[in-house]
């Protein structure tokens, strides 16, 4: 009977310890990616000397991104530098820098004796390759008939050809002066020329004086359209493989401190500068584009990928390879005692402490010290390398 008492008091005592060892390996899995590795006990004046707090781990997330810096541009498709063709004296000017002005608008008035001359010429050309065109066309009948030689054909046609490319390149360079060839050939030739806007937008600057000599194709002005005002960005070559089209970018500028503007990456240039290594990244700008001028400076973020998990600074210390953070694990009247959590399984990104999902869902609840992280890890190691107080 007494070794029957004896057995069973065996078993039980077996089964206990199966059932304990099972619970541990339960709490080992529940925490894999956690390793606990101490405790910390300090009195309550200390707690309060170094300010330590704690709070109940909640996810923090965050979207990394890249640094960026740039400058405010217009595309060359929205910015015209106007000239003369021929030398002209400025007799005019209609506008001042920063004007807002409509497309067609007269922006100068030009005069000078080549204008006429230009004029004249191509009234001359004009009547002249009415002439040819004639002479052309009755030619080509006679030579269909074989009325005349082919050799008198072609020289006829082309003494008209080369008229007739006379006559467009003249009347190009009416047209680049604002002026009509038709109502220049109906009306007769003008002693003035207007310099008028391409397109509708502000001017950006004048480069004559009133009475000035402008030399042929010196730049006289520059109108430019901002509805197309687009960031350009640098990004360095290491940075390149994060950047794609259509990430979104937050940027300022000193003009306005403490507003984001909002914009999205369009096109990334194919070619890196030699000296700097850098690339150059063109954003279309979201909105309040009426605000911002070409030629800002501008700071910003360049958003690289989807929102991270991450642990506030203030709450871990890194030690070689792991992140060391505190949990409040009870208290009395006169300390509170830490227990030592070690994560092993983490990244750097953007200055933060990134973990992964799980490592996130362990953490979760746990009673975190937030500040005075540093002060409790001091004294953990202290005790951990034997040291006294």
């Amino acid at each position: 009977m007494k070794n029957f008492q004896f057995l069973k008091i065996n078993i039980l005592l077996l089964i206990s310890i199966v059932m304990f060892a099972c619970n541990q390996k339960n709490n080992s899995t529940e925490e894999n990616n956690l390793e606990e590795s101490g405790l910390v006990k300090i009195n309550k004046d200390l707690a309060t000397k170094f300010q330590i707090e704690t709070q109940l781990y909640k996810p923090e997330y965050f979207h990394p991104f890249i640094q960026v810096k740039g400058y405010l541009k217009i595309p060359p498709q929205n910015k015209a530098t106007l000239t003369t063709p021929v030398g002209a004296i400025i007799e005019n000017i209609a506008v001042i820098e920063g004007q807002q002005v409509r497309k067609g608008q007269i922006l100068a008035r030009l005069a000078h004796p080549d204008l006429l001359k230009l004029q004249s010429e191509y009234i001359s050309l004009y009547n002249d390759l009415i002439y040819w065109e004639n002479e052309y066309n009755r030619q080509k009948n006679l030579f269909e008939q074989e009325a005349i030689p082919e050799k008198e054909f072609i020289k006829t046609r082309s003494q008209y050809y080369s008229v007739k490319a006379g006559c467009l390149a003249s009347a190009q360079k009416l047209e680049l002066l604002g002026l009509s060839p038709d109502e220049i050939v109906q009306n007769g030739p003008v002693d003035k020329v207007s310099l008028k806007s391409p397109f509708d937008g502000y001017v950006e600057s004048i480069n004559i004086n009133l009475l000035q000599y402008a030399d042929p194709m010196t730049p006289l002005m520059v109108i430019i359209n901002p509805e197309h005002l687009h960031a350009d960005l640098i990004v360095y070559e290491e940075d390149l493989s994060f950047v794609k089209t259509g990430q979104n970018v937050k940027f300022s500028t000193l003009q306005f401190p403490g507003k984001d503007f909002d914009a999205q990456i369009i096109t990334i240039n194919k070619s890196v500068e030699n000296n700097s290594r850098a690339i150059h990244l063109h954003a279309d700008i979201h909105d309040e584009k009426n605000i911002l001028i070409a030629g800002m400076y501008i700071e910003g973020k360049i958003f690289t990928g989807d929102s991270l998990i991450y642990l506030p600074e203030t709450a871990a210390v890194e030690y070689e390879g792991q992140l060391h953070l505190f949990e409040k694990n009870g208290e009395n009247d006169q300390s509170i005692t830490f227990e030592v959590i070690n994560i092993t399984s983490y990244q750097k990104v953007n200055e933060k402490f990134v973990i992964d999902n799980s490592t996130a869902e362990n953490l979760k609840n746990k009673n975190l010290v937030t500040n005075g992280v540093y002060y409790l890890w001091s004294e953990w190691k202290k005790h951990e390398f034997g040291e006294d107080e």
